[in-house]
């Protein structure tokens, strides 16, 4: 199972539980995968600022810096909406000139300080010890761009960040679960009526260490 989680994290970016299993499988398969970093229910409250109890659609973006895959187990979902929302960097670098890759090494995004270590700034893409590609990007989170040049890039990007046709939608049912590779897949959701009772647990991964 492990060898085939993997495989598919590293084909696709992403894996997809079969149905009806309980929190404990899904926490087993989280420690085959890594360390956690931070849990949190993702329920929708109206009482809240932040965008991660709104019910309003949330833009692709990645999470944390240190969270090198995010997992999220389905406890309810929501009667009407309610898709994961999914689309590979490595769709969009294929489809951008080499001088925006180049730009998009340049932009900075901010780094909240939710976690240890994770108050700075990064480069929106970056190199991994193999040579990959690897993004961190939230929009809400970018530093102003002054340059015209990193502006059209950056426009470029989200271009083809919004191409419908580059998009994975996921509908997971109750005892389902989700996990992606943080560094390379970029994740948001759609719009959720007010009085939704969709409720989802989401844990920060870090790579395992042996």
């Amino acid at each position: 199972m492990r060898e085939q989680i993997i495989e598919s994290i590293n084909t696709r970016g992403y894996w997809v539980s079969e149905l009806n299993n309980s929190y404990n499988d899904f926490m087993e398969i989280i420690s085959y995968i890594g360390e956690p970093l931070l849990e949190n229910d993702i329920i929708i409250d109206n009482t809240k600022s932040t965008r991660l109890f709104s019910p309003k659609g949330m833009d692709f973006h990645t999470d944390h810096i240190l969270a090198n895959y995010i997992a999220w187990y389905c406890i309810k979902q929501s009667n009407s909406g309610g898709e994961s929302l999914l689309i590979d960097s490595k769709s969009i670098l294929n489809n951008l000139e080499i001088i925006d890759i180049k730009n998009l090494l340049r932009i900075k995004i901010r780094c909240p300080n939710v976690i240890k270590n994770g108050n700075s700034y990064y480069n929106l893409l970056t190199h991994n010890d193999t040579g990959e590609y690897m993004i961190y990007y939230a929009p809400w989170l970018i530093e102003e761009l002054e340059s015209p040049e990193l502006l059209k890039s950056y426009n470029n990007f989200l271009k083809i960040l919004h191409a419908p046709k580059l998009v994975t939608k996921i509908l997971l049912s109750p005892g389902q679960f989700l996990i992606i590779n943080n560094n390379r897949v970029m994740h948001g959701r759609g719009e959720l009526p007010v009085n939704t009772n969709r409720h989802l647990k989401r844990i920060w991964i870090s790579h395992k260490h042996e």
